[in-house]
């Protein structure tokens, strides 16, 4: 292995313009070493960064020279993983940039992380926990705020607004009804649907996108890293769409940016199930929602009995009798995709990653386009309930 190789950043008094005060005087290496077969490279940062800004990413920094903008950048990451800056300096480590542009990217965590920071925050904002104890604070205290409330909606709202560079600013939102919220957009009227599935970021893109349509842009998600928990969502027009892949490779019709739910071993082997609940059942169906891209926003859903729910998907009244443990993906997508069959896509699960497996959602074109360029091997979730069945 080759050592590190320290370059002089600052050959240039104009190479510090805009550098973080606390890089100044961090000599911090650069990798052009090889590790684990890969190859780490100055230039293949330099490349990246400036394909991206090409584009109208981190508009503020392209003017930098290429010193200063590495650091600039840098900084940006240690702030968010101390860990391993130098996957930057991978080829092609474009969606590790990207998720620095905060105006442009929005990085959605999972679904239980969300609501963890999500009822911090709100503890954090309560004066009758400023004098408390914080190792005091349990998890069920945290657990037995409410997760779902106009408030949180509004924030969600916000954050999709935020990077949608003017195209989604809805004003004026009031609330209609339990199920229902009204906005103006552009002059307007706009009506909401709520699914009563958690206000989550992702999901939410994926109910905005049908209201958004004829602006010509829509919310894509795509996965922060292949087969990963964590989604990326961000504001593109088709011809957007084609420049980012012509330009990062980048291709949102790619099984690694698919948005997929990864279930690991761990999942079969560890706790006992939880007992039946229909908030389970609802943070389930919202994974299954939120890698859908679109295909599966079921609205209205009520429960009218335990293990029994009701809900609107695509104009046509559907009734699900929920089967097996409440947060058990497998099942759920399995008894869904009888559902969702005239949709032409269905979910999918894949385990040539044993003793990982991911579920997908795809249509007949784009699982065979897979096999052919992957060799990946998908199971229908069909498949899997009715194996659950039989055991």
């Amino acid at each position: 292995m080759q050592g590190y190789k320290y370059p002089n950043y600052f050959n240039n008094q104009a190479s510090t313009a805009g550098v973080s005060p606390k890089f100044q005087d961090l000599l911090l290496p650069i990798y052009t070493k090889e590790k684990d077969n890969q190859i780490y490279k100055l230039s293949h940062f330099i490349q990246s960064i400036r394909s991206l800004c090409d584009l109208g990413f981190l508009a503020e920094y392209r003017h930098l020279s290429d010193d200063a903008l590495m650091l600039e950048i840098l900084c940006m990451r240690l702030d968010w993983d101390l860990d391993n800056p130098e996957t930057l300096f991978l080829e092609r480590s474009y969606r590790e940039i990207l998720e620095l542009d905060t105006q442009r990217i929005l990085c959605c965590y999972s679904i239980a992380e969300w609501k963890t920071r999500l009822n911090w925050e709100e503890a954090l904002n309560e004066e009758i926990l400023l004098d408390y104890d914080w190792e005091e604070i349990s998890d069920e205290d945290l657990e037995d705020r409410q997760k779902h409330s106009f408030h949180t909606l509004l924030k969600s709202l916000g954050k999709l607004s935020k990077i949608s560079r003017g195209k989604f600013v809805p004003k004026n939102i009031i609330k209609v009804d339990t199920n229902c919220i009204k906005f103006d957009l552009e002059g307007h009227d706009r009506h909401l649907t709520l699914n009563a599935l958690p206000y989550e970021p992702a999901i939410l893109a994926g109910q905005v996108n049908p209201i958004i349509l004829d602006t010509g842009y829509q919310f894509e998600i795509f996965s922060a890293e292949p087969y990963g928990l964590e989604l990326y969502v961000i504001l593109l027009s088709e011809q957007e769409k084609q420049d980012l892949a012509n330009r990062t490779k980048i291709l949102f019709d790619d099984v690694s940016i698919f948005p997929s739910l990864p279930i690991s071993s761990g999942f079969l082997y560890g706790e006992p199930p939880p007992d039946y609940s229909f908030e389970i059942v609802l943070d389930t169906l919202g994974q299954l929602s939120r890698i859908s891209r679109g295909q599966f926003i079921p609205q209205n859903i009520v429960e009218i009995d335990k293990n029994l729910i009701q809900f609107d998907l695509n104009g046509k009244s559907c009734c699900l009798v929920t089967a097996g443990p409440p947060d058990d993906p497998w099942i759920l997508a399995g008894q869904l995709n009888p559902i969702i069959a005239d949709t032409g896509y269905q979910f999918e699960s894949c385990s040539d990653d044993y003793p990982d497996e991911f579920i997908i959602l795809l249509s007949e074109k784009e699982k065979k386009k897979i096999i052919q360029n992957r060799g990946l091997t998908f199971w229908n979730c069909w498949q899997h309930y009715k194996w659950w069945r039989q055991d």
